[in-house]
């Protein structure tokens, strides 16, 4: 993916999420390697709805 975003000029209309991406490169993997881990908190959203 670096390869790839090198040859984008910052106003490429995927540059900015690209950029996003690569910069939180191995929080979005970590899940990979630990299965427990969600990919979503839709069950914390669910959870706080009751305390409102």
């Amino acid at each position: 993916m670096r390869e790839e975003r090198a040859k984008l000029s910052r106003s490429a209309s995927v540059a900015q999420p690209m950029d996003y991406l690569l910069r939180r490169w191995n929080r979005f993997i970590e899940f990979l390697d630990d299965g427990r881990i969600c990919l979503t908190n839709n069950a914390a959203e669910r959870a706080l709805r009751g305390l409102r």
